[in-house]
């Protein structure tokens, strides 16, 4: 009987309690937090100023001593350096947005920026004929753009590619993203031409 009432307690004073769920909505509580993430992303920013070098060098020794273990040394660079890049760049890629200042107009009040792409415009790159992107053959092959190949083993259809040889597969708007070197929102932009 006390431990229903104490869950129903505890049920009743969770309801009541409307604690915010997203960083942004904790960040307007706790506006001091902003001077740590600040100094976070500043150390996750140098970390990964140490790690994109000692990634290069560590493959680059691998080229310089050949021998049948480099898959185990790459894959071991791979889960030990690689993954601690990736997690740190996203992290700080949260951070910064986290703390990024609205713009404000003269009367003082926040604008909020629109966004460059609409979900339609993503949907109409989608749609962008895959073979306008990238040369594709009658049979629907094509060399693939994520390694280097002499012979087509990458196969279109309907916008989509998938290359037998590297695994790799890739819609319109990823295909332009790999070509270019541009992001997301950059490739929509590219697609909608």
């Amino acid at each position: 009987m006390t431990n229903e009432w104490c869950l129903q307690l505890e049920k009743s004073w969770e309801e009541k309690q409307n604690l915010p769920t997203l960083d942004a909505e904790w960040l307007a509580i706790f506006p001091e937090a902003e001077e740590y993430l600040r100094y976070r992303a500043k150390i996750n920013i140098a970390w990964i100023g140490y790690l994109v070098p000692a990634i290069k060098e560590a493959l680059r020794s691998i080229k310089k001593n050949p021998n049948a273990a480099d898959w185990l040394r790459k894959e071991i660079i791979r889960t030990f350096l690689g993954d601690s890049l990736n997690r740190l760049t996203k992290e700080t890629k949260r951070i910064l947005w986290l703390i990024r200042k609205p713009e404000k107009t003269e009367g003082g009040e926040v604008v909020v920026k629109k966004e460059r792409i609409t979900a339609e415009m993503i949907a109409r790159a989608k749609e962008f004929p895959i073979n306008q992107v990238i040369l594709v053959d009658r049979r629907g092959f094509s060399p693939c753009v994520f390694h280097k190949e002499k012979f087509a083993s990458m196969w279109t259809k309907k916008n989509f590619c998938h290359c037998f040889a590297c695994g790799k597969s890739a819609d319109t708007i990823e295909l332009v993203q790999k070509i270019k070197g541009c992001s997301f929102p950059e490739a929509v932009e590219f697609l909608q031409n």
